[in-house]
């Protein structure tokens, strides 16, 4: 463990290190307590994924912009460490499990209050100055993420011989065209709920995109089980709503569709080939609810490739 270099580096360490299991993520993290900072994260990257590198930098480009994320107190890009504040154990999932309607309604529109800031303030700021950031979405991008979801679940999780609806495919990115900073990743375990306020994590990944994009992995969120459609519909009209737009249905579902389809091959890439089991609970719910947004898009194919895949599922149980 790397507490004589933190000392060295002056964080006067009270105690030890707390590892925190984090979701699918090859990077490690520890809590641990400053004598005057309070509690923090330490986290240990890998230099595999470039988006690791990024973190801290749109970390504090996002604070500096509004945007509410942990404050980044140290960071080493050669050594790929990483010390932050520590804005909480409990994610929104978690807090959804036991909290009433009104309030799981008010801490969702938190994180979308938050989310609007990214798309709206950050990026301004983000135009005008850049910060470094993955590629953004592209024809290619979002034909990547289809391919993904089905050579990871439809082929080699679930065997089966389907045709990819390349045609039907190609009308999806024209009409996710608007260009916003993007979470890309905003799910409710990347959401942190910390007394009244909300904090983004994992944001590396950010890029320019549709902010439908987000608005459809927040809402649609296969994690979440209290997500039902009437507080999903009243979500998105509050979001809308907040930045004086009109809710576009089809890019609302278009884009939810993408999401789930990226989503559902990580489930599937992440159980069979990382090894992490815990990840096929979520392709039912993911499956059922990329039904519900392809059907409300048109995506007529789309939704024949998740029900015959809902069935396939349900035949090996």
């Amino acid at each position: 463990m790397n507490a004589d270099f933190l000392k060295s580096i002056g964080f006067e360490m009270l105690g030890g290190f707390e590892k925190i299991q984090k979701g699918g993520s090859a990077r490690a993290f520890f809590r641990f307590s400053d004598k005057n900072l309070g509690s923090l994260i330490f986290c240990e990257y890998s230099g595999e994924k470039e988006e690791n590198f990024l973190y801290a930098d749109i970390a504090e480009f996002l604070s500096r912009n509004g945007v509410s994320v942990p404050k980044i107190h140290f960071h080493d890009k050669h050594k790929r460490m990483l010390v932050m504040q520590d804005v909480g154990k409990t994610d929104l999932l978690d807090f959804c499990k036991t909290a009433e309607k009104s309030d799981i309604s008010k801490f969702y529109k938190k994180a979308l209050l938050n989310a609007a800031i990214l798309h709206e303030e950050a990026t301004k700021a983000h135009l005008k100055n850049p910060v470094k950031l993955m590629a953004g979405f592209d024809e290619s991008l979002y034909e990547w993420e289809r391919n993904y979801f089905f050579e990871n679940l439809i082929e080699n999780r679930l065997k089966l011989n389907l045709e990819r609806p390349l045609e039907e495919w190609k009308k999806i990115s024209p009409i996710l065209k608007e260009q916003a900073l993007i979470h890309r990743d905003l799910q409710s375990q990347n959401v942190i709920v910390n007394g009244e306020n909300v904090f983004f994590i994992d944001f590396q990944g950010m890029r320019l995109g549709s902010f439908w994009y987000d608005l459809g992995s927040l809402l649609f969120d296969p994690y979440c089980e209290k997500m039902a459609g009437e507080l999903r519909e009243e979500l998105a009209n509050f979001y809308c709503e907040t930045r004086k737009i009109a809710f576009d249905k089809n890019a609302f579902y278009a884009a939810s569709s993408q999401r789930l389809m990226q989503a559902l091959g990580a489930y599937a890439y992440l159980s069979g080939v990382k090894n992490k089991p815990e990840y096929l609970n979520y392709i039912a719910p993911a499956l059922k609810n990329l039904k519900e947004c392809a059907r409300n898009a048109n995506l007529a194919k789309t939704f024949e490739i998740a029900e015959i895949a809902q069935k396939k599922l349900e035949e090996t149980k």
